[in-house]
């Protein structure tokens, strides 16, 4: 069988040195390849083309600035201004992706019918706001609220506004980004602030079935660990099959007080930590997509 080959961002991407060495000690313990490459500062241009296959079918590890670029207007060329063979290339990373921009907004997931409503009811922050940016940016509350981008792009790390301050101030400690102000397309959600979330798990879902996991919050800290209780576990597999933003992606869920387990969020598995999941079952999984035949 064809080794798997994970194609890892290496340059302008958010990730701690010890996070980037563990996740590829993991890929090379469960027998696949991986090779590098970055994106030029301030542009749309990938560097170490040079190190993408051709050959064969590829898994990203990328940031979000590489999902934009591949979802944008920008031309092949543009992306690969050096390279003569652009388009295989462009070709060759669109395909390692598993992204939807309209799939992955929660404005829109949140409005997914089910049997007996829609999936709102099994989200977090099912009773959040949601208004466009650039309406709620200078506008202060008169309570603590939790906000974030409803977008899986990350606009801004998400997080609490507290009671009169504007969006617009929380952010500008987070981002030099001038444009926040003509960004119409985007949206931002608003919900009250919880103290019940006793601790919070990833999972990566391939072809509808649950095949890696790992905590990542206990307590309100950041505690990674592979010891998932089977009850949770279980429900995120009965979770994975009402609703696919794409054929490989991630399922945050928050387990509360009398056993309640909610959806915090989908994210495209492209971006997502692994945190201490189990890389080889997650490799396992998405060998089994084959988007092209060579």
């Amino acid at each position: 069988m064809v080794r798997n080959h994970w194609l890892i961002q290496s340059s302008g991407i958010r990730r701690s040195d010890d996070a980037i060495r563990k996740l590829l000690t993991d890929i090379e313990a469960a027998d696949c390849i991986w090779s590098d490459f970055g994106v030029l500062p301030f542009t749309n241009e990938i560097t170490g083309w040079e190190n993408i296959p051709l050959d064969r079918n590829v898994f990203v590890h990328c940031s979000v600035k590489v999902l934009e670029i591949f979802n944008s207007d920008a031309k092949a060329t543009e992306i690969f201004p050096h390279a003569p063979s652009a388009f295989f290339l462009y070709d060759s990373i669109k395909e390692g992706l598993f992204y939807d921009k309209k799939r992955f907004d929660q404005a829109y997931y949140a409005e997914m019918p089910l049997d007996n409503g829609t999936l709102r009811e099994l989200l977090l922050n099912g009773d959040c706001c949601v208004l466009p940016l650039h309406i709620c940016l200078n506008t202060t509350y008169s309570e603590d609220l939790f906000v974030k981008p409803t977008s899986d792009l990350k606009l801004f790390t998400a997080g609490v506004l507290e009671k009169g301050k504007t969006l617009k101030e929380m952010l500008s400690e987070q981002t030099t980004d001038s444009r926040l102000e003509s960004r119409r397309c985007y949206t931002v959600m608003f919900a009250p602030v919880r103290n019940d979330i006793l601790a919070e798990y990833r999972f990566f879902v391939v072809n509808e079935a649950v095949c890696a996991g790992s905590q990542y919050r206990k307590d309100g800290q950041l505690a990674y660990s592979s010891d998932v209780p089977y009850s949770v576990w279980k429900y995120a597999g009965e979770l994975a099959v009402l609703y696919q933003p794409a054929e490989a992606f991630v399922m945050d869920l928050a387990v509360l007080p009398n056993d309640d387990i909610k959806i915090v969020e989908y994210n495209c598995i492209n971006c997502s930590g692994v945190y201490d999941a189990d890389v080889t079952k997650l490799a396992m999984a998405l060998r089994q997509i084959k988007r092209r035949e060579f």
